[in-house]
């Protein structure tokens, strides 16, 4: 479907999600192609707080994603398991002892702030100020309309972003903690590799996104398992439905509705023609409802027989952090029902769901923990 109020194609039907998602002729590359698609005021400030983001394509940063690897398997590792428990149970030990608390922020985000601190090597109280930045740019990538406003602030924090990490690196690795920061820039200097601007924001930015999606997906989960009460009681008689209740929130409630697609060349779709330069919205939310790939899509089932959702995306460009998402968001959800049994929505404050075009799900959810909380475990 073509609308015209933002001159974007969107694709609905899963087959055809499915397709474009690992179609050569349409990239997410959607920086390269800024300068030409978007208004000259938000390019304007891009421009001004991190010109590198607009770089030309093509540039060699083949090297980067050895190291992005490398990061993901230190990531998923026993270590980083055991740091992600102990952040749960630490948020807990305050939450839980107060009358009510935001599941989004309070704990959600904060628990993803402080496993990417850790993660990447830095001081734990610089979370809030990870995820905002994250949060910031993930607006910009996952709206369908590119704003003067939306781009500078996505730039300044992209720039502030960077230029931590630089003022980290430029300290010694014992400032990074020995974490992801020491390690790309380890690796940058064995290959004689400069870590520029645009080589720490390609290194960062999957990481620093990714963590937004883990935290959302924590939040809807929460918000769905509250809303269905028997899906909630299913998974406390049976512990080992957790993934299944992640995976169907996946399909039920994705984080991110929208894949962005630019248009490489012609495309012909159910007798349309994308033209070059055209962007193409593909619609995960609508995929993973299609009543011809799922039976009663409608219907919140942490035992549903999962075949092909496409929340965390497909192709060649899926989320390469896919299993570390799962593991921090499995890790938090256990951690929060395991500690608070008696979790409930707070009914004196209202759901408020996300503004944003291509991120679903509350924006803030106060709960209250109705009984006495369980103990952490060990004490």
């Amino acid at each position: 479907m073509f609308d015209p109020a933002t001159c974007q194609w969107f694709v609905f039907a899963y087959d055809d999600v499915l397709a474009a998602l690992s179609d050569p002729r349409l990239t997410n590359d959607r920086m390269h192609r800024f300068a030409d698609r978007a208004a000259p005021s938000a390019v304007a400030a891009v421009r001004r707080y991190a010109p590198w983001i607009i770089s030309p394509e093509g540039s060699d940063y083949d090297w980067l994603r050895p190291v992005l690897h490398a990061g993901l398997r230190e990531a998923v590792g026993r270590r980083a398991e055991a740091a992600s428990t102990a952040a749960a149970h630490e948020l807990l030990d305050d939450l839980l002892a107060r009358e009510r608390f935001d599941v989004v922020s309070d704990y959600a985000f904060a628990h993803a702030g402080l496993t990417l601190a850790d993660f990447l090597g830095v001081d734990r109280a610089h979370g809030d100020r990870l995820m905002r930045w994250a949060t910031d740019i993930v607006a910009f990538f996952n709206d369908t309309a590119i704003t003067a406003q939306r781009a500078a602030a996505m730039a300044s924090s992209a720039a502030e972003m960077v230029a931590y990490a630089h003022e980290l690196l430029a300290t010694g690795p014992a400032q990074t903690g020995g974490g992801f920061l020491g390690l790309a820039a380890r690796t940058a200097r064995r290959g004689g590799h400069e870590l520029g601007d645009e080589a720490v924001g390609n290194l960062a930015l999957p990481y620093l996104t990714g963590q937004v999606a883990v935290a959302q997906l924590v939040a809807n989960s929460v918000w769905l398992l509250l809303d269905h009460e028997d899906q909630r009681a299913r998974l406390a008689g049976g512990p080992a439905l957790l993934g299944g209740a992640l995976a169907e929130t996946l399909r039920y409630l994705p984080p991110a509705s929208l894949a962005t697609r630019i248009a490489l060349e012609p495309v012909a779709l159910r007798g349309h023609r994308i033209e070059p330069g055209h962007t193409v919205q593909l619609s995960l939310a609508a995929a993973n409802r299609d009543p011809r790939r799922f039976p009663d899509p409608d219907r919140f089932d942490i035992a549903r027989r999962q075949a092909g959702a496409l929340g965390f995306g497909h192709g060649p460009h899926s989320c390469i952090g896919a299993g570390l998402a799962r593991m921090h968001a499995a890790i938090a959800l256990r951690t929060l029902l395991d500690r608070a049994p008696d979790l409930a929505r707070d009914a004196e404050r209202e759901v408020v769901m996300s503004p944003l075009a291509g991120i679903e799900g509350p924006q803030a959810l106060s709960v209250r923990a109705t009984a006495a909380p369980a103990a952490r475990p060990g004490r």
